[in-house]
């Protein structure tokens, strides 16, 4: 079965920069980079896009093409926000990566404000543990 990630990368920015850094990747990428931006979902909220993916499941090797084509879609994104010789455009980008290893974490973030496309939360998953008015021993005694 191998080693499993789950995640997310969002991008949101000016509408005309966001499709047209999709459509410039379409143009240039290849059979593997159609379909990992086939995979993405891209859409619009007034004069803001927003272009992304959530995914699960995934081995996240970097010597995978289809994972290298998702890397290719990170660093353009960043690339173009990080700027031109014109001024950088109002661009964010988020990228999460979570293995199964606590402590396998991949956080990146560019521009402004990123950090309402994508977060991470630590929870307690587990059995249910009944109200205390339900535990049998319930006396009406003192606890610790």
């Amino acid at each position: 079965m191998g080693y499993r990630s789950y995640g997310r990368m969002v991008f949101e920015g000016e509408k005309d920069v966001v499709i047209a850094l999709v459509a410039d990747l379409k143009l240039r990428g290849d059979e593997v980079m159609h379909k990992a931006l086939d995979e993405m979902v891209l859409w619009v909220r007034g004069e803001r896009a927003n272009f992304g993916l959530e995914y699960s499941g995934w081995k996240w090797y970097d010597s995978y093409p289809h994972i290298q084509a998702f890397e290719c879609i990170w660093s353009t994104f960043k690339e173009r926000f990080e700027g031109t010789d014109d001024e950088a455009p109002d661009l964010n980008g988020a990228f999460i990566r979570v293995g199964e290893d606590d402590d396998d974490i991949d956080r990146r973030y560019f521009g402004d404000d990123p950090y309402d496309l994508a977060t991470t939360h630590v929870g307690i998953e587990g059995l249910s543990i009944p109200p205390k008015n339900q535990d049998i021993r319930n006396t009406g005694g003192t606890t610790c």
